[in-house]
């Protein structure tokens, strides 16, 4: 029997329904497809969900970019708001087609309140939501892996089974690392094709289901993390975040952090920087994560919306070029390891 569409929620493995998810972007179109300009870009058709370790649902979803929002008549505007940046604002839209929602299990890992008679539907509508934000929110991150600075979200929904949930943006300062490459001996950045980096994203199938296994899975699901719903992005929030994805690939033991992030990223970078600049660097953005985890940061705010500013060394400034610095490494080494197809980073040591 072949399965039809279903506009109720069931229990069954049969399931069939779709979710639709439209969010307002600024972006750099050309990350996604560089051989073609035209202002209908497709991302991947028919990007399978066929992770095994996926509880709860199958299926499949598209994802485009548009120049105008096609359900603005059906489902209304996306009003974002003041808006300074020069980039024109597209729509990104995501169809998910989702098969065979385990209900039971959906349930089974859900408090009293969602298992009520009255609150499992919502109990699973919730669980679809959270599937197709989250799909989404991974091409926002596989467009900044691809090209930094490329897709950013402003506002959105997501609309399912008749009810629509509204969408905050995904803000990041992952962008600012172009300016690193302005203003330094520093060349990082690669610019590679979307759909290189979704196939290797999507096989790394711990950041998918929420438990990483390896030292990439691990960076992946802490540069996810800055990927912020929240608008006040912080500068010692990132360099937290993206330290500890520079750890996860590179450290080997918790003695000696510094030096072996010093050897391992000039192994591995040494011919793209100035090694001695890069070293000083290195040691200085690890001082100022240091100073953070030791409570030593000394930024008060003021009612004039000013900061106190006691050492250099201390200011909020220099966490931002820290943070900015760390970011930048990191995106580079998730860029160097979707390259070469690497779930972990192996070092041997050789006598020359």
């Amino acid at each position: 029997m072949a399965t039809q569409p279903s506009s109720q929620l069931s229990t069954t493995d049969q399931t069939t329904s779709m979710a639709r998810l439209v969010w307002a972007v600024d972006q750099n179109i050309a990350v996604f497809n560089s051989t073609n300009s035209g202002k209908n870009k497709q991302l991947h058709e028919g990007i399978k969900l066929n992770i095994p370790d996926y509880d709860y649902f199958g299926g499949k979803f598209t994802a485009s970019i548009l120049e105008n929002n096609p359900y603005a008549d059906e489902h209304g505007k996306i009003e974002v708001g003041i808006y300074l940046n020069a980039n024109p604002i597209t729509y990104l839209i995501c169809d998910i087609e989702v098969l065979k929602i385990d209900s039971a299990k959906v349930l089974s890992e859900c408090d009293e309140f969602w298992n009520r008679p009255e609150t499992r539907d919502d109990a699973l509508r919730y669980a679809v939501f959270g599937l197709s934000h989250n799909l989404a929110k991974n091409i926002v991150v596989c467009a900044n892996i691809a090209k930094p600075g490329s897709l950013r979200t402003l506002k959105g929904y997501l609309y399912y089974h008749g009810q629509k949930f509204e969408l905050s943006s995904f803000n990041s300062n992952v962008y600012r690392g172009s300016q690193i490459e302005e203003n330094k001996s520093i060349r990082l950045f690669r610019d590679l094709p979307f759909a290189e980096v979704w196939k290797w994203y999507a096989g790394l199938q711990g950041v998918f289901v929420g438990r990483p296994s390896s030292e990439v899975e691990v960076a992946v699901c802490n540069f996810i993390s800055l990927f912020d719903e929240n608008n006040d992005l912080s500068g010692a929030r990132d360099l937290i975040w993206s330290f500890a994805g520079l750890e996860s690939l590179l450290a080997e033991s918790e003695s000696g952090i510094v030096s072996q992030l010093r050897q391992k990223l000039i192994a591995i970078f040494g011919n793209q920087v100035d090694i001695k600049d890069f070293d000083k660097n290195i040691k200085d953005m690890y001082q100022v994560r240091s100073n953070i985890i030791q409570g030593k940061t000394r930024d008060i705010p003021t009612l004039q919306g000013h900061f106190l500013q006691h050492k250099k060394e201390y200011t909020r400034q220099n966490q931002n070029d820290a943070a900015d610095l760390a970011m930048y490494i990191l995106t580079s080494l998730l860029q160097y390891c979707c390259q070469n197809g690497l779930n972990n980073i192996k070092f041997k040591t050789v006598t020359i």
